[in-house]
Formats: structure tokens, sequence, C-alpha cells
């Protein structure tokens, strides 16, 4: 990262203002979790509504566009897809990156007593894209626990790990 960085010619004040961006960023995640947790308090009925909510607003207008370039009606894909809660999270589970990134940043909304810090979108969209297409994922302690509490590393057998020491027996088995 530091050579990338470099490369780029960041400087410090570009990276102080990065880093700025990022607290201002959590700020206002925190704002907007703490309002959505003063009117939805069922944990469950939050998980369905996040998940409809980034189904509606992120992934059909792209499959509805996909659908219809290929002569597809999407009323009839709805009707045979979508026809359930749980084929809801069949087809979801299907787009695993997007299943990750929506159910870790639910992990994380739901820990009210933590604040969201400013690298925690870097964590989320990097462990969202690592989890499943990888073997072995090393994180911090807390997106492990996340990770195993969702399940998200069963989409495809992804052994999770908080620290790199734990490695060694895992590659000596390779």
């Amino acid at each position: 990262t530091l050579l990338f960085l470099m490369e780029l010619g960041f400087d410090q004040p570009m990276i102080k203002k990065m880093h700025k961006d990022s607290m201002a960023t959590a700020k206002k995640l925190e704002h907007m979790r703490s309002l959505e947790s003063r009117t939805i308090r069922d944990n469950d009925l939050r998980r369905r509504i996040t998940l409809a909510k980034y189904l509606f607003s992120a992934v059909n207008p792209k499959v509805v566009a996909f659908l219809v370039s290929i002569h597809v009606d999407p009323d009839v894909f709805a009707d045979r897809v979508l026809t359930s809660q749980e084929k809801i999270i069949q087809f979801f589970k299907s787009m695993p990156t997007s299943y990750c990134l929506v159910q870790l940043t639910l992990y994380r909304d739901m820990q009210r007593t933590r604040k969201i810090q400013p690298n925690d979108l870097n964590d989320i969209v990097s462990l969202s894209i690592a989890i499943p297409y990888s073997d072995v994922v090393v994180t911090e302690r807390m997106w492990q626990t996340a990770i195993i509490q969702t399940k998200i590393h069963e989409l495809r057998p992804t052994i999770i790990l908080s620290s790199a020491k734990e490695l060694a027996p895992i590659l000596e088995l390779r």
C-alpha cells in the first residue's frame, strides 16, 4: 500500500485529507445507524429490510437491464426465481460478493456499542471479495466473529483466521 501511495504521488497533506474524509464518512454512517436503530428495533426485521433495500436499489436495476438485453421478460424471471423469501435469499447468495457486503455491513451496524471505524468500509469491501473466492482469509478477530456468526464463510468452504500465525498448520496440509 505504501509503495502504491508513493507511486501515485500521495503526500502527507493528501493522506491527511483522505483520513479526514474517512472520519467524516464514519460520522455520517454512525448518525444513519443511530436513526435506523431507533426506528427498527427488531434485528430480524432490520436484516430483512436491509437485504430488501440492497436488492431493490443495487441488484434489481442491473438484473432487469441484463434480462432486457438478452430479451428475457423480467416478470417471468421474477415469477420463477423470486417467489418466496427462501428463493430470494438463495438468489442473493448466488452473488456472493454482494451477499457478503450486505451481511458484513449489517453485522457492523448491529454492533451498537462499537463505533463505526473509518477503515470499516475497506475491511468490508476487501472481505466481501476475499471470502467467496479464497481458501483461507486472515482478518481481525471482530471480522472473524462477524463472518462466522453470519455464516458467510459457508457460501464456499473458506477458513477464517484471526492471525497469520494460524496459517502454518494449514499451509503444511496443502
